[in-house]
Order: C-alpha cells, then structure tokens, then sequence
C-alpha cells in the first residue's frame, strides 16, 4: 500500500472542501433559477455536477492517500 494515513485537519479539509464543491453549483443554480424563475431546474442540475465532482475529487484524494493498491 502507498501513502500515509491522513491527519485529522487533512481529513476536515478534505470534507470542506466536500461541501463546498457540492454546495457551490446548487448555489449558483439557486441564483439563476432565482433570476429567470425556473425554480428548481438549475438546482438539480447544480446537485448533478456537485454530485460528480465530489465523487471525482474523493476518488482521486483516496487514490493519492492510500495509494491505488498496484504497488
């Protein structure tokens, strides 16, 4: 196995920014179906990319920590 085990403040940074990478596009969603009143379309589509991207950047982080197991 490669990597080392990851700290308490790396694990609290790694789910910040977890949140935030979710919350982010459903905010800008929000904002946009605020604007042209298309509530909640924009939304959704916020939650889908957030979804994906914080499956990417925790599959990718996993992967950098604990290493790929191929060794």
């Amino acid at each position: 196995m490669g990597g080392s085990t990851p700290s308490g403040w790396a694990l609290a940074g790694m789910g910040t920014t977890i949140a935030a990478i979710l919350l982010v596009p459903m905010a800008l969603g929000w904002l946009l179906d605020r604007a042209i009143g298309t509530l909640p379309i924009f939304v959704m589509v916020g939650l889908v990319l957030g979804l994906a991207s914080a499956a990417r950047y925790t599959y990718v982080e996993v992967r950098r920590t604990f290493g790929s197991g191929h060794d």
